[in-house]
């Protein structure tokens, strides 16, 4: 069995680390290194046009794996990747091997489109505080409000 993702998502659960290892289970994790939560910056990259707080810094994720008495490679390449991924089969039991990558594409294509939001996103809540002008939170809670029906 194969676990595919990035070096962010996986940073959420790498603790079952210790699972694989200790019930020797046959599963071999790709992670996908590129120092990003990639997904995340995507949306606030097509949404607010800038991205904030979206880089992750990754442990060395074959001597963590080595740490539980895992296998664990990094690859650069798809040749190396393929390799390992004989390898790990071969030797089976868990393992896990790190591909350094650049920046990936949206896998969301491939799954369903998106779907944009349905409005444009609300205005900076701090810039027009002496306007009285309500937030987009308090125009909902109007709207929403049994006294205003």
């Amino acid at each position: 069995m194969i676990s595919i993702s990035g070096d962010g998502g996986f940073g959420w659960g790498q603790q079952e680390l210790a699972t694989l290892s200790r019930y020797g289970l046959n599963l071999t994790a790709v992670i996908f290194v590129d120092g990003r939560f990639g997904n995340v910056q995507r949306i606030q990259k097509r949404t607010f046009g800038v991205e904030y707080a979206t880089e992750v810094f990754s442990p060395n994720f074959p001597m963590l794996a080595r740490s539980y008495g895992i296998a664990g490679a990094m690859v650069d390449s798809p040749a190396r990747l393929e390799q390992e991924l004989i390898a790990a089969g071969l030797r089976g039991g868990p393992a896990l091997i790190a591909v350094r990558v650049a920046e990936m594409p949206s896998p969301w294509a491939l799954i369903h489109p998106f779907v944009p939001p349905a409005s444009a996103p609300p205005p900076d809540p701090l810039a027009d505080l002496d306007t009285g002008a309500l937030t987009p939170d308090q125009q909902l809670a109007q709207e929403l409000s049994p006294t205003a029906r």
